[in-house]
């Protein structure tokens, strides 16, 4: 989809941002909010926020540009920008504490059910 070159009145932008965000706010779980975003966002678009997200987790585990590029197949440049905005950018922040408290829950999930296997 392009985007226009015309502005949207402020009314307006703030009433559709509004619609979107309520949209995804009030997603049940994953799987729907998986089912809405490819529902809505074409490919190209997807994959472009799901790189975004994935640079700045791979920059946070110590993964070098180099790795990050050929992982991602994004320039240095993008990585450079991700890198620079994603400490201070409360929506990177967001993202990356949901993936953290993701892996930390998958993880003791796992040693529980060993656990729970031995007795």
């Amino acid at each position: 989809m392009r985007t226009s070159p015309q502005k949207l009145a402020k009314s307006v932008e703030k009433e559709i941002l509004h619609y979107l965000f309520l949209v995804f706010a009030d997603a049940k779980n994953p799987a729907e909010v998986e089912e809405m975003f490819r529902g809505i966002l074409t490919e190209t678009e997807l994959i472009s926020v799901a790189k975004r997200i994935a640079a700045a987790k791979y920059l946070e585990d110590g993964l070098s540009y180099g790795e990050i590029k050929n992982r991602l197949n994004i320039s240095s440049a993008t990585v450079s920008q991700i890198q620079a905005q994603a400490p201070k950018n409360i929506g990177f922040q967001i993202a990356l504490n949901k993936i953290k408290e993701d892996e930390w829950a998958s993880k003791w999930e796992k040693r529980i059910k060993n656990w729970l296997r031995i007795w």
